[in-house]
């Protein structure tokens, strides 16, 4: 029987964001289907011209979401038909910027759409974050083979494999923001003169593993 040694190697990276995403959700509400599409459509051109106000292109703003729902009421066990609910949300990214934030949010809150905001904090270059973090879990998962084989006085063999899941890995800080339009001017977000918002967001910590098999001689 061949000798083998199974190790699963941790790596453990930290990586400060650089990139600021802010989603921006809201709802249309008529009992006409056209007259909620085209209220819709209404405040949508309202967030454009407030995002290019703080200095977006008008093609920054993706959407990400779209759907139309009906919606009922029950009274006494009856159910009434109220109308048709538009729901749209959009994304915009840019370059970690907190003044260009505050400026963002600022141009939004005036814009009299009353959305719901969600600031998310990530990195543009995932892929080297990822690499990086491989490189953490198999010099690991080597450290600890040769802990391992010296205690046990024997050596390592050849390299049998390697297996890694390859799933999906949370590059987004823990700090996140979501707020009500109305709530923006309250306490727990302060935008100031300058547009500058007072936000410090946490390290993106990341972390996977990667086992390895090695034989022993």
């Amino acid at each position: 029987m061949e000798k083998i040694i199974k190790i699963t190697g941790t790596g453990k990276v930290s990586a400060k964001p650089d990139l600021i995403g802010l989603a921006i959700s809201f709802e249309s509400k008529d009992k006409d289907y056209e007259k909620a599409m085209s209220n819709t459509k209404v405040q949508i051109e309202k967030i454009r011209d407030a995002i290019i106000e703080a200095g977006f292109k008008k093609e920054d703003l993706k959407t990400t979401d779209f759907r139309v729902r009906e919606d009922y009421s029950y009274v006494i066990n009856v159910r009434r038909f109220e109308g048709y609910v538009c729901f749209h949300r959009l994304a915009l990214e840019f370059d970690f910027d907190m003044e260009r934030l505050g400026k963002s949010l600022a141009a939004l809150v005036k814009s009299g759409v009353n959305p719901m905001f969600s600031i998310s904090f990530t990195v543009k270059d995932k892929e080297k974050v990822k690499e990086e973090l491989l490189c953490v879990a198999v010099e690991n998962a080597f450290r600890k083979a040769n802990i391992l084989t010296t205690a046990a006085k024997v050596k390592l063999g050849e390299l049998f494999s390697i297996n890694y899941s390859w799933g999906e890995i949370n590059m987004y800080s823990r700090t996140t923001y979501e707020y009500e339009c109305d709530d923006m001017l309250g306490d727990s977000l302060q935008i100031d003169d300058a547009g500058s918002i007072d936000i410090e967001p946490d390290d993106i910590d990341v972390e996977d593993t990667v086992t390895i098999v090695w034989g022993l001689e």
